[in-house]
């Protein structure tokens, strides 16, 4: 299982990681080697598969997709100070907003009131920029990088590659909003001959907030995970 901090499991105890509770549901019989590593992206991913399927002779590869591993055109980089990718929101952005504030020291509820505003202003902003960065007059470029970045994992020899698409754990109550930039990267791996799973649906309709690992660390929990390994599992044995 290949990805970033995702896949790795930054925020939660080693057996509670993705690719320890999907190895538990598989059973007996199986091995899957937790390949992750923070700031991961395709660039580095591709390689890393390359690597097992030639040493280790590793005949299956579950490559984990998550929104930023897209990579952003210059412009869209410039504008990317405050996002911290929607998973690590630093407590130091806020302090800043709050410090900057006429009503800093004196209302604590005020304070509280525009914490909220801010995280809500950063979370709307950054899912804005991840759709730019999925629109190919922004960022045509780089769109086609990834398309060909998966097109390499399929024509690794001997190793057969699945596409898993994790969703950025924001705004999950409803429609989820970046579900257009999941839906163009589907497609891409389709078209190279990857089976695709999207795990949008195993959690829209649920609480965000409970699926955090901490409010200022929105990378899966162990529930997360969890649901998304009883996903991929459920999918391996149908497909």
């Amino acid at each position: 299982m290949i990805g970033d901090s995702f896949v790795l499991g930054e925020g939660v105890q080693e057996q509670q990681t993705l690719p320890r509770q999907t190895l538990a549901l598989l059973g007996p019989g199986f091995e899957v080697l937790n390949t992750g590593r923070s700031g991961f992206n395709f660039g580095e991913e591709v390689p890393t598969a390359q690597y097992f399927a030639r040493d280790f002779h590793a005949r299956r590869a579950i490559v984990v997709f998550v929104t930023n591993d897209i990579r952003p055109s210059d412009e869209l980089a410039r504008r990317q100070s405050l996002i911290n990718d929607l998973v690590n929101i630093h407590d130091l952005h806020l302090a800043e907003f709050r410090e900057q504030a006429w009503f800093a020291g004196h209302s604590r509820l005020l304070e509280l009131a525009f914490s909220q505003w801010q995280m809500r202003r950063i979370v709307d902003g950054t899912i804005q920029w991840y759709l730019d960065c999925n629109d190919p007059a922004q960022n045509g470029a780089n769109l086609q990088r990834l398309a060909a970045q998966i097109k390499a994992f399929a024509d690794i020899p001997g190793c057969r590659v699945a596409l898993v698409m994790y969703p950025l754990l924001e705004s999950l109550e409803g429609d989820y909003p970046l579900q257009p930039l999941h839906d163009r990267v589907g497609q891409f791996a389709r078209d190279a001959g990857l089976p695709v799973l999207d795990l949008v649906p195993v959690f829209r309709g649920q609480q965000t907030e409970k699926l955090w690992a901490h409010p200022t660390d929105h990378h899966p929990n162990s529930r997360a995970h969890a649901q998304a390994a009883q996903a991929i599992a459920e999918w391996l044995r149908r497909e």
